[in-house]
Formats: C-alpha cells, sequence, structure tokens
C-alpha cells in the first residue's frame, strides 16, 4: 500500500493512502491528521458540491500531494465523500 502526504495552504493537513492514478486524476483514502487547519479543509469540502467541481475542476481547492522526498505534484481537489475517498485532479506544469 503506497501513501503520501497532502498539503494544503502549505502545511501537511494529513495521508492519502494508496492513490490510485487514472490519466490526470487519483482516488484513494484520505486520513486527515489533527490539525485545526485539516478540520477547516474537512469542512470546506462537506460544503462543496462535487458535480459542480466536476464540472469546472477551476473551483477545486489547490492542494499539493508528495510521495516520500519526490517533488510535490500540484492538485486540485475535487470531491471527498463521507467514508474520506479523495478525488483529485493533477495540475499541468
Amino acid at each position: 500500500m503506497e501513501q503520501c502526504q497532502l498539503f494544503w495552504k502549505d502545511a501537511l493537513i494529513g495521508e492519502y493512502e494508496d492513490p490510485m492514478p487514472d490519466m490526470w486524476y487519483f482516488d484513494g483514502k484520505f486520513i486527515p491528521n489533527e490539525s485545526p487547519l485539516a478540520k477547516a479543509f474537512m469542512d470546506h469540502m462537506a460544503n462543496t458540491n462535487p458535480q459542480e467541481l466536476l464540472h469546472d475542476w477551476s473551483k477545486g481547492i489547490k492542494a499539493a500531494m508528495q510521495f516520500g522526498n519526490d517533488k510535490p505534484i500540484a492538485v486540485v481537489v475535487l470531491a471527498l465523500d463521507e467514508e474520506n475517498n479523495l478525488f483529485v485532479r493533477r495540475i499541468p506544469g
């Protein structure tokens, strides 16, 4: 099982467990840490409309995922469901 770290607003907010790639997209389990910023991220995602973000991903939350010591990968968060499955799109660049 592969894990990477998820960053939002330049701070670590949790682990992204076994993110499965599908072209520009990743899908996997998000395990938030105990930080106030992680809670704010979860609250923000709970108040978003995933269908709207899927149609216009520029409205999603910009974040970064990092595997070990590799360079961070810029992503936009499109959906977080009630089981903490996280769906993101890689940002070209």
